[in-house]
């Protein structure tokens, strides 16, 4: 008997499959893009052997199907134009030398010998500069790339650093995780040094459950009362400083540019500044930038006249046993 439950999972199913396929597309868009960045060569990398970009290539193709791998080998083409475009529009007379996969945070510094904690391109370029050129010698150069229609994550955060950002106690907020992950072993049986991928397999073995329906209901709670304590800590702060770590959360300064070169699934294209553009779009609000507590699992920061700027959520992105991320999405105003 088909009941409602069966179809609530089902649904719940259905999304993780599409969330999933969202993940290789963007994956394969930054693998592609780095390909004819690099001459239609697979970019160097500092990963082990088998998560090299040609393995993650050969992974995905026949996961995403023939349509979806032959729109996104087009649309990073057309992107990797518009990156050396963007280039020489800025005054770049030179020419692109080595291009890197650095989506793994490590890879960044292995890359520019540099500590770059806001940097969070997924392919950097090196760039030689020619003779006689605004600029001289070799320039890292860093992109973030998203492939998506709907408002594209801007951030993907801890706890902990969302939590350093803002100026906010991150051991408050983490208790009420913790006091779900002590629901959780005690539902599934398992013990609290139990590594955290094999108590997801065996979260997956009973998802389809009460003990499934019961922990996912225990996730959104603690979820829920973490982005409230996020929200009472920061609901008093004035909107000047309130600006400021807005700023360097969306946009915080780096050792080596960074860009963001966004495509739609339709083809629709775009590289931009981050830093540069949310200085100047915060900067419309500066004096009326107010955090509000949103229904759910998530708060919005609003500008003048309300217009919603963007919201952050406390997401679990499918695995109720990992700590949740802090997403950060933009609101009409910046998304526009």
């Amino acid at each position: 008997m088909f009941t409602f439950r069966n179809f609530i999972f089902s649904l719940l199913e259905e999304k993780r499959q599409g969330a999933k396929q969202s993940d290789d597309e963007g994956k394969m868009f930054e693998i592609f893009t780095g390909y004819h960045l690099n001459g239609r060569n697979h970019m160097s990398h500092y990963r082990e052997e088998g998560k090299t970009p040609k393995n993650i290539h050969d992974e995905i193709k026949d996961r995403i199907g023939e349509e979806a791998y032959n729109r996104i080998h087009n649309h990073a083409s057309n992107m990797a134009q518009k990156i050396h475009d963007h280039l020489h529009s800025m005054g770049y007379k030179g020419k692109i030398r080595k291009v890197v996969w650095t989506s793994q945070k490590s890879d960044i510094k292995h890359f520019t010998g540099k500590d770059d904690p806001n940097n969070e391109s997924d392919v950097m370029v090196e760039y030689h500069h020619a003779p006689g050129s605004t600029k001289n010698g070799i320039e890292h150069v860093g992109y973030s790339m998203k492939y998506a229609n709907n408002a594209v994550t801007l951030k993907n955060n801890t706890p902990a650093t969302i939590s350093h950002t803002y100026g906010v106690n991150s051991e408050s907020m983490l208790s009420h995780h913790n006091e779900h992950m002590k629901r959780v072993h005690a539902l599934l049986g398992t013990s609290s040094d139990t590594p955290g991928n094999k108590m997801h397999e065996k979260y997956k073995e009973v998802r389809n459950s009460s003990v499934g329906a019961e922990i996912q209901k225990s996730s959104n709670e603690s979820r829920r009362k973490m982005i409230e304590d996020f929200h009472n800590q920061l609901k008093d702060l004035h909107p000047h400083k309130l600006h400021d770590r807005v700023l360097s959360h969306l946009a915080g300064e780096t050792q080596s540019p960074v860009f963001m070169a966004h495509s739609s699934t339709s083809g629709k294209q775009n590289v931009l500044n981050n830093r540069d553009h949310y200085t100047k779009m915060l900067a419309l609000h500066k004096d009326h930038l107010k955090i509000n507590k949103g229904s759910g699992t998530s708060v919005t920061i609003t500008g003048r006249n309300g217009v919603k700027l963007f919201s952050i959520e406390a997401a679990s992105k499918g695995r109720p046993t990992k700590t949740p991320e802090y997403m950060a999405k933009p609101g009409a105003a910046m998304a526009g």
